[in-house]
């Protein structure tokens, strides 16, 4: 007696909670790589942001611990902008004495600061992200702190160069940051006596 096997295959019912577990596990998948996709250009950036912060910084810094006095042309500063010499150009020859001025301005499309600097008739702009506000403060050197350079004061004269530098930052989330840098060089220009020729005669 010959018994035939009759093949059974899935039922419609099974075949459509295949389906649905199915989708659902694609959805979540795809869920899963645009929350991962987001997170990722959040961080990136997050560290782009952090990184021109950093270099602006740093750049700024050099500058100015590279201010040199100079009689003719003395330096001058207030709260959004500073003018003088630096033997520390960012762009130009490095230890030639050049021209700098430094300027806090808004973005143009309204997203923060950015720090203008002017070397040698160069412009550069410098990205200052997330910065609300951003000011100038300058530092004598009884460690006194004034809005501008040089400052209103009674009795001794000030240095030509102050003696330090500093860059107050308000950002948009309410946090407050400081660049600071101290001049390295003379804060006054130095005078010679005597010439070389009158030395040796």
């Amino acid at each position: 007696m010959i018994r035939h096997l009759s093949a059974r295959g899935f039922t419609l019912m099974e075949m459509i909670v295949v389906l649905l577990i199915s989708s659902m596990a694609v959805m979540l998948g795809f869920q899963s790589l645009m929350q991962w996709q987001q997170a990722e250009a959040t961080f990136s950036r997050i560290g782009n942001e952090t990184e021109a912060n950093t270099l602006t910084a740093a750049w700024w810094r050099s500058s100015m611990r590279g201010l040199m006095p100079v009689e003719k042309t003395p330096f001058w500063g207030n709260a959004s902008s500073l003018s003088g010499f630096t033997n520390n150009p960012i762009f130009s020859t490095a230890g030639a004495m050049t021209p700098i001025h430094w300027q806090v301005l808004e973005n143009t499309e309204g997203n923060g600061m950015r720090l203008v600097l002017k070397e040698n008739n160069r412009i550069h702009n410098l990205p200052i992200d997330g910065g609300a506000t951003a000011q100038f403060a300058y530092m004598d050197r009884d460690g006194g702190i004034h809005p501008q350079w040089p400052p209103k004061v009674l009795g001794e004269a000030p240095t030509q160069l102050p003696q330090a530098i500093r860059l107050n930052i308000r950002y948009s989330n309410g946090e407050e940051r400081s660049w600071a840098a101290h001049v390295i060089g003379p804060l006054n220009p130095y005078y010679r006596v005597f010439s070389i020729e009158e030395d040796f005669e």
